[in-house]
């Protein structure tokens, strides 16, 4: 049963009754007036502070903190931790290693750079290989038969 507050219109006391909606209203105790006026009022409520979504966040805000020390102090960026180890696991490692955490990281980066431009080196290597006429691009072949169609030579 909610509280509902009241205020006679007599004497203007306020007061509240533990009642339902569908009761009449009762009697001012302080005059004894039989109508009171009910109030607006609002309502309070007891709110629980959740735990697991705080401990997220902290979490979270945690993470993002030790990734700019990285990135500030080690010069390590875009790090994601892998195989059950946690951003303060990387971290802790990066201290106690120093430069030889980064200097690893440097030369894997190095590595993948260098096998990607042999993998681009390789393709350019087959696209030359091709026959002349296949190496001819879309414009250029666009352009020849536009010019056969005005019975111009182009001359390659």
């Amino acid at each position: 049963m909610p509280l509902r507050d009241y205020e006679c219109e007599d004497c203007a006391w306020r007061f509240e009754f533990l009642q339902k909606k569908k009761e009449k209203p009762r009697e001012c105790p302080a005059c004894g007036h039989k109508n009171p006026k009910q109030l607006v009022s609002g309502f309070a409520m007891a709110v629980r502070h959740n735990t697991t979504a705080s401990k997220f966040r902290d979490e979270m805000k945690k993470g993002e903190e030790i990734k700019q020390e990285l990135k500030e102090d080690h010069g390590i960026e875009g790090i994601s931790p892998m195989g059950g180890n946690t951003l303060q696991d990387v971290h802790d490692d990066v201290k106690a290693q120093g430069s030889f955490v980064k200097d690893k990281m440097q030369e894997t980066q190095e590595k993948n750079e260098k096998k990607r431009r042999e993998k681009r080196r390789e393709w350019m290597k087959k696209a030359l290989k091709r026959s002349p006429e296949r190496r001819i691009t879309g414009n250029e072949k666009r352009a020849e038969e536009a010019a056969k169609k005005r019975k111009i030579t182009v001359s390659r």
